[in-house]
């Protein structure tokens, strides 16, 4: 009976620990499957400088190409119609893609969302608001006219503004607006800006990744040649207003990226 009795009592034992095993494995697989992320954002940060240096607005005074001396109290500009190319040439371009950044107000950084996961090697944006946006009148966001950025329906949107005093040789302190726009016909203002990236843009479904270019503000006032206020103002016009153009589109560059 003895016997029985423990023979019986280690059955049920094995029994019980089959039991468990079981249930173990039953619960595993009913474990529900996490999906790996296809897609996440990337940050991007535009950093103004000045002769390789933080831009201090308002107060600090500087010196152009022109040996002009002058202030900045307003930096603005959109950046729109961004586009990242990764290493098989696939190109990805954001949706509702206008920012408006204000370097004197702090608002330097936006974020691109649902990028796929994958590797960058290029970008392209637009410097400014292209031709459909501005001519599709009241818009929200970073379109709507109460960010004073806006002059008319029939002229559109100001693609970039420099405010601030200056002063030359010539001309003593006063201040100064360089206001550029302008998207039809011969003198249009529309600057695309295309760069390879030399650090790959990495986009991984557990981080976000993020983008960082300078503003050279000194850099417009030399490339591709000289210009100043005063000759601003002595020709101002619509083909001065794509010179300027053409001359804000060599500020930007890419500093540094992290993944």
């Amino acid at each position: 009976m003895a016997l029985f009795i423990k023979t019986f009592t280690i059955s049920a034992c094995l029994l019980f620990l089959v039991s468990c095993v079981k249930d173990t494995i039953v619960k595993k697989e009913e474990l529900p499957v996490v999906p790996t992320a296809t897609k996440n954002n990337v940050q991007v940060t535009f950093n103004a400088t000045m002769l390789g240096k933080a831009l201090v607005p308002k107060t600090k005074w500087y010196g152009n190409a022109m040996a002009e001396a002058f202030t900045v109290t307003k930096l603005n500009y959109y950046i729109s119609n961004i586009k990242l190319t990764d290493n098989n040439g696939k190109e990805f371009a954001e949706s509702e893609s206008y920012h408006l950044i204000r370097h004197v107000d702090s608002l330097n950084t936006f974020t691109i969302k649902d990028v796929p996961v994958g590797t960058y090697n290029k970008i392209q944006f637009l410097i400014g608001v292209d031709s459909t946006r501005n001519v599709s009148g009241a818009q929200t966001g970073a379109l709507d006219p109460a960010n004073i950025m806006f002059w008319e329906w029939k002229s559109g949107y100001i693609f970039f503004k420099l405010e601030g005093s200056y002063a030359s040789a010539n001309t003593n302190e006063m201040e100064y607006a360089v206001h550029v726009g302008g998207f039809t016909g011969k003198y249009s203002c529309l600057q695309t800006y295309n760069s390879e990236l030399n650090t790959a843009l990495i986009v991984q479904g557990s981080k976000v990744s993020k983008l960082y270019f300078n503003t050279r503000v000194d850099e417009m006032f030399k490339t591709p040649d000289v210009w100043g206020f005063d000759k601003y103002y002595q020709f101002i016009s619509d083909s001065m207003f794509q010179v300027v153009s053409k001359h804000y589109k060599n500020m930007f560059i890419v500093d540094h990226i992290e993944n």
